[in-house]
């Protein structure tokens, strides 16, 4: 059930994702508010966010033995982990699927708040769009790991590269 597991963890940062976008309209205004670029307001709400999610992490306790799997309760390199994945074929295929997904969500989604706006398209329209898209990207990831758990996590691969080549 570790696919699962995880799954609901991204399922759970897709609450915040899906309201950020809403607080673009608002943190224009503070931004003008506090007479900046009414762009710079969403960035404060951000900065804010980030501030308090940094706090709340660091006041939690650190694990008192290694997570299963781990690696005996040493620091380890990026590197070191790198060349860990480069030498297990499943794990460097979920990288390459998890970073070519990505870059192919970027490449369109980063295009489409500029498109928008030249169409006089207000920012609160923006934020709908962009908190839709993030609903679609993550919405059903509970489902996504429960299937990898069933079928195995290739097979979702697999399954999802069809799903993009569509």
């Amino acid at each position: 059930q570790r696919a699962r597991a995880m799954s609901i963890v991204v399922w759970a940062t897709t609450v915040g994702s899906v309201a950020g976008p809403q607080l673009s309209a608002p943190g224009a205004k503070l931004g003008s508010a506090l007479g900046l670029n009414s762009l710079v307001g969403p960035y404060l709400f951000s900065i804010t966010a980030f501030v308090l999610a940094t706090l709340v992490t660091l006041s939690m306790r650190r694990p008192q033995r290694p997570l299963s799997g781990g690696t005996s309760g040493r620091n380890v390199s990026m590197l070191e982990c790198l060349r860990v994945a480069w030498n297990h074929p499943l794990t460097l295929l979920g990288m390459v699927a998890v970073i070519t997904g990505q870059m192919m969500m970027t490449s369109v989604m980063v295009m489409t708040p500029l498109h928008m706006h030249h169409q006089d398209m207000g920012l609160e329209l923006v934020g709908i769009v962009i908190s839709s898209h993030i609903l679609g990207m993550y919405g059903l990831s509970p489902v996504v790991g429960w299937l990898a758990d069933k079928i195995g996590p290739r097979m979702v691969i697999y399954l999802g590269m069809a799903i993009f080549a569509l």
